[in-house]
Parts: structure tokens; sequence; C-alpha cells
């Protein structure tokens, strides 16, 4: 299973001053190369992860974690969009994905 760990600590001035995306596991719905809850989970974090700003992403031994350290306007609708599409994941494939959102 995948699960998609969110953490946020609230500021005065944003919504969010700093968030935590780790995602850890496998999505095991089919045979490696042929996963699509897999690709959808890496394409979608992918995508995020090469458009947000003011972030450190470390890939290291199965985990991937990514610290957003200063959310702006477009900052904030990526994250919530992220967060958005993986729980519609983890609706349609309970078995697959998990989400713990620490908000």
């Amino acid at each position: 299973m995948i699960t998609v760990t969110m953490s946020h600590q609230k500021a005065r001035m944003s919504a969010f001053d700093n968030t935590v995306i780790e995602i850890t596991g496998h999505a095991m719905n089919a045979p490696y190369g042929h996963d699509i809850v897999c690709a959808a989970v890496s394409v979608l974090y992918s995508a995020v992860a090469n458009h947000i700003t003011s972030s450190r992403v470390d890939d290291f031994d199965g985990k991937v974690t990514m610290v957003v350290n200063s959310l702006d306007v477009g900052n904030i609708r990526l994250i919530e969009t992220f967060t958005d599409t993986i729980k519609e994941l983890s609706q349609q494939y309970p078995d697959n994905v998990q989400l713990i959102d620490g908000d």
C-alpha cells in the first residue's frame, strides 16, 4: 500500500507555513510496470515537485519526502490539488492508497 502523509504548521499570513508530504510503500495493484495506481501517484507527485517553489525533495530507501518552506497562492493550490487527488485515489483504491492528513 502507498501511504501519503501530509503535515502542516499554521502561520499567521498564509494557509500553511511549512508543509511536509511523505510517500512510502508500493500500491501492489498490478505487476511492476503495469500498476496504474502507482503511476497515478508518481505522476501527480512529480508534477507538484517540479512546479512548486521553495521546497526540498529527498528520495531515500523507498521514501520520498517534500518539505515546502514558503507557500504562496500558487503553491497552496498545488498542495490542495495534490491532497484532493490523493483523497480521490484513496477512495477509488482503498486497498492501495492511504492518506494521512495531519492538519
